[in-house]
């Protein structure tokens, strides 16, 4: 499969995929764009690492003005995103400069958010460089930067004009970042696909351990499935997409509360799981068996067994912030079975009683 159509009511989306094919993002760019100057915003490892393969492959088309930003969740800030208008108005950009966001997450989302919003839009291209940014972060246009108070609560929806995604570039990414992005390929098999979660629970130290031709596999099932949510309720206005947040309500609280330092989004995102897993366990929503078949998953995979003991106290105030509260209640995701997930409104309190519940009980922490 060499591209994925996003087909959405302002424009389509082509998604490209590619293993070091050289020359096909070039080729890619020049029939999507008519310019000869092109901004990438990046981060200096990122840059030393693909910074030249994109000047080879993009030099030809016209001049490179390449931004750095910090590397980190704790640089998606405002303060970031000041920076790159700075620069972009310096550097005189105008709504026709195509901007260029190489890097995981973190990059995506704030290129893609300054993008969205610098002279109120300008072309956006997404080239992930992470597994998480691959299967997640770079389809279906959510932008955005952190508050203190919680995460992603400043952003935009804003389509990229195109994402290119090269699974050669994985070979350069610790462990610990393969893990990370393995979370979100486990979420997808467990919210729509049963054959993607059992094809994991037979492969996943293969897919731990960079078989390419599984990885390019298990990656165009994540973002096709990625795309058919998108599609249908592309802003979350009528609740499908609001599925894709599995586990991540808990995440955002563990990534906020620990100051986006002791743990990457994955490993937040695979205790988060664990937990709805658990909460769903303990409503009646989901069987002995399907508890213990996500709970061996994550373990399989290596993710951590518990969870941050902050207080009760400070998990609700940083869910409070979430924006999938509604009225003082969390519009939550639970699972009902392997491929099948459902999202209900649970209050603040009831959400803390779970909390408790769950650090007696177990549940695989």
């Amino acid at each position: 499969m060499e591209k994925i159509l996003l087909r959405l009511q302002e424009r389509t989306c082509p998604i490209y995929f590619s293993r070091g094919r050289k020359g096909f993002l070039r080729e890619v760019l020049e029939k999507s764009f008519a310019s000869s100057r092109w901004i990438v915003v990046t981060h200096p490892r990122i840059q030393k690492l693909y910074g030249p393969w994109l000047k080879s492959e993009v030099g030809s088309l016209g001049k490179i003005e390449t931004l750095l930003i910090p590397e980190g969740e704790k640089y998606k800030t405002l303060q970031t995103v000041e920076k790159i208008y700075k620069q972009l108005s310096g550097l005189k950009v105008d709504r026709h400069t195509p901007l260029i966001a190489l890097g995981g997450g973190v990059v995506g989302d704030v290129a893609g958010f300054a993008a969205a919003t610098y002279l109120r839009g300008i072309p956006l291209v997404q080239i992930p460089t992470t597994l998480l940014a691959q299967v997640d972060s770079s389809v279906g246009g959510k932008t955005g930067v952190d508050l203190p108070t919680g995460k992603n609560l400043v952003g935009a929806f804003y389509q990229p004009h195109l994402v290119f995604i090269d699974v050669s570039t994985l070979k350069t990414l610790p462990r610990r970042e393969i893990l990370c992005g393995s979370a979100e390929v486990i979420k997808y098999g467990i919210i729509q696909s049963p054959s993607l979660f059992s094809l994991l629970e037979k492969n996943i130290q293969s897919f731990l351990n960079l078989d390419f031709s599984l990885l390019q596999k298990v990656i165009q099932e994540c973002v096709q499935i990625k795309a058919h949510v998108v599609e249908k309720d592309e802003k979350e206005t009528t609740g499908l997409r609001m599925i894709l947040n599995f586990g991540h309500t808990l995440a955002h609280a563990i990534e906020t509360l620990s100051g986006y330092k002791k743990f990457n989004h994955g490993e937040a995102v695979a205790m988060g799981m664990a937990f709805a897993t658990g909460v769903s366990h303990q409503m009646k929503r989901v069987s002995d068996e399907t508890v213990e078949r996500v709970l061996s998953l994550l373990r399989d995979a290596g993710f951590p067994d518990f969870f941050p003991p902050f207080s009760r106290k400070a998990y609700l105030q940083v869910m409070a912030h979430d924006k999938k509260a509604k009225n003082g209640n969390i519009r939550y995701v639970l699972l009902r079975q392997i491929g099948k997930v459902e999202v209900k409104e649970l209050s603040l309190e009831k959400i803390g009683n779970f909390l408790d519940s769950v650090k007696r009980r177990g549940y695989g922490f």
